[in-house]
C-alpha cells in the first residue's frame, strides 16, 4: 500500500511540473511529429526590434500557457498547441499580433487550429513605475501642517506656468516620488515628501529645473530636511 501511495505521489508531482508547458520546436524542424490532438502553430517576431514578444493564453479549463518568440533572425519557434478554444490573458513587448483570423488583443478569444499562425510586431514595453505616496500638491494659500517626518517642498512654475516634472528616488528605501509643476493659474504650490537623501531619476529636457537652488540633472543628489524647493523655468 505504501508503494502505491508513493507512486501516486510521484505521478502527481510529475504532472504538476509539466502542467502548462507546450512543446516547442524550430520552424525548420521537419522531423518532429505533431502530437495527436494538437496543431503546429508558428509564433514569429516579424520585426527587427530587439524586444522579444511573448503571450500568455488560457484554455477553456483555465490552464495557462506561455508563448515566447525567438529573435527575428533565423527560423522562428513553432508550438504544438492542443486543439480547442483559448483566451489571450496578457501580452508583453507586443505592438500588434496578427493571425489567420485577424488581429488579436488582450482578452480576445481564438480557436486552434483555425488561428493558423501568430505574427507579431514587437516593441519595448514601458515599465510600470510605482510612485510612493506623497501629499499634495496644495496651493500656497492653503496652510496645512507638515506631517511628522516629512519635508515641505515648494514648487515654483514661474510666470510661464511650466508643467514640469521631476522624478526622485529616496536613497534609504528606493521609493520613487514625482514632483509636478503647475500649468494652472497657480504659479506655486507645495508637496510633502519624506525627509532624506534623494537622487534625480528623470528630469525634463525642454525646460530648466532647479532643486534647492541648484541645477538638477539625472543622477543629481539632494537632501530634504524640513523644507526644500523645486523651480521650473524656460
Amino acid at each position: 500500500m505504501k508503494k502505491i501511495f508513493l507512486f501516486l505521489f510521484l505521478l502527481c508531482n510529475l504532472l504538476s511540473v509539466n502542467a502548462g508547458e507546450l512543446q516547442r520546436i524550430l520552424a525548420s524542424d521537419t522531423s518532429t511529429p505533431t502530437p495527436e490532438g494538437c496543431t503546429k502553430v508558428v509564433f514569429v517576431n516579424g520585426t527587427s526590434c530587439a524586444a522579444i514578444p511573448s503571450m500568455v493564453i488560457k484554455d477553456a479549463s483555465g490552464e495557462t500557457f506561455v508563448l515566447v518568440a525567438k529573435e527575428s533572425n533565423g527560423a522562428p519557434y513553432m508550438y504544438f498547441i492542443p486543439n480547442g478554444k483559448y483566451t489571450v490573458v496578457s501580452m508583453s513587448n507586443v505592438k500588434r499580433c496578427n493571425t489567420a483570423k485577424g488581429e488579436l488583443k488582450n482578452g480576445d478569444s481564438f480557436d486552434v487550429p483555425s488561428v493558423g499562425y501568430f505574427t507579431l510586431e514587437s516593441k519595448f514595453d514601458t515599465p510600470v513605475v510605482e510612485y510612493a505616496k506623497s501629499y499634495g500638491p496644495y496651493p500656497m494659500h492653503y496652510e496645512k501642517a507638515i506631517p511628522s517626518g516629512y519635508s515641505k517642498i515648494i514648487v515654483d512654475s514661474s510666470k510661464d506656468y511650466i508643467n514640469g516634472v521631476v522624478s526622485l528616488k529616496r536613497l534609504s528605501d528606493g521609493n520613487l516620488y514625482r514632483i509636478l509643476g503647475s500649468a494652472t493659474y497657480y504659479q506655486q504650490w507645495y508637496y510633502f515628501i519624506p525627509k532624506g537623501d534623494y537622487q534625480v531619476v528623470s528630469v525634463g529636457s525642454d525646460y530648466k529645473t532647479k532643486i534647492n537652488g541648484f541645477t538638477a540633472y539625472q543622477g543629481f543628489k539632494v537632501t530634504f530636511l524640513d523644507s526644500g524647493s523645486v523651480a521650473f523655468s524656460k
